[in-house]
């Protein structure tokens, strides 16, 4: 080979290692997350989920969200990774959908929710999320 295709090849050989092993971001570390939302001592029923990774708590990274069903069960996902939460701390917040029966205001926001969340590397499975009134 000559030193003039060596020139040509040297940065080629170098850039196929991070090709072969994809230019894109890490994904996060997800675990899986399954709950029950009530208020009242009833299920609530078609509502948002919604977990925020919480920084203050040195949690960080994509949220993940999740409807409610006639049972108030809600599962995660983390578009576009899969199914569940980042592992760590979180503030989580409930949404009504429109049409369905109202939850007190303050959990809309993940500012003022009461409710707080640590997702373990193992996940949650029958986690039970009580709204109460404001």
């Amino acid at each position: 080979m000559t030193a003039a295709w060596r020139l040509r090849l040297g940065p080629l050989l170098l850039l196929l290692p991070a090709l072969a092993g994809g230019c894109g971001p890490t994904p996060p570390r997800l675990a899986p997350v399954q709950g029950r939302v009530t208020y009242r001592g009833q299920p609530v029923v078609h509502a948002a989920v919604e977990f925020t990774p919480d920084a203050a708590k040195g949690t960080r990274g994509p949220s993940s969200a999740g409807g409610t069903g006639s049972d108030g069960v809600f599962r995660l996902r983390c578009p576009p990774y899969g199914a569940g939460a980042v592992v760590g701390h979180h503030r989580v917040t409930v949404t009504a959908y429109p049409g369905s029966a109202a939850v007190p205001s303050s959990y809309a926001n993940p500012a003022t929710t009461r409710l707080c969340v640590e997702v373990p590397p193992g996940g949650l499975e029958g986690l039970e999320l009580k709204l109460e009134d404001d």
